[in-house]
């Protein structure tokens, strides 16, 4: 997962490496997120009944707590010893990274944000909209 990250981020012209861009440094602009909601209406049976795909969007920019909702859910930290994570590993060796592509999101540039799920932050790395870019990178 790494390394095909690693190989769309070197092909939309991202000079540093993806090993890099999650290591935050004094200059880099950190957000920290709202607490993701641990509780919620929707039962994971209603959930998975009610799951469909979608190809049209709303123009509405995403809040910072859905990012946060979508963040956690994919890898945040749900316990101590040392951590545990909302998605399994083997061996608890944590090995994905999670980056935001954001384009639309209320209070925040657009760019590449690597996610901190210990301290629930992400750190702006590059800044433009690389939706396209990393759309066309992809399908190629």
């Amino acid at each position: 997962m790494r390394l095909i990250l690693s190989l769309i981020m070197l092909s939309l012209g991202c000079v540093e490496q993806v090993d890099d861009m999650s290591k935050e440094k004094p200059r880099d602009k950190v957000i920290k997120l709202p607490e993701p909601k641990l509780e919620g209406k929707t039962t994971v049976e209603e959930a998975i009944k009610n799951r469909r795909s979608r190809r049209s969007y709303l123009k509405n920019p995403l809040t910072q707590q859905e990012v946060s909702q979508i963040l956690w859910s994919a890898q945040g930290i749900t316990g101590n010893m040392p951590y545990y994570r909302a998605a399994p590993s083997a061996g608890a060796t944590d090995p994905l990274e999670l980056y935001l592509i954001a384009g639309q999101v209320e209070g925040m540039n657009e760019g590449i944000y690597p996610y901190n799920p210990v301290k629930n932050t992400l750190t702006l790395k590059k800044t433009g909209d690389v939706r396209d870019s990393l759309a066309a990178a992809a399908l190629n």
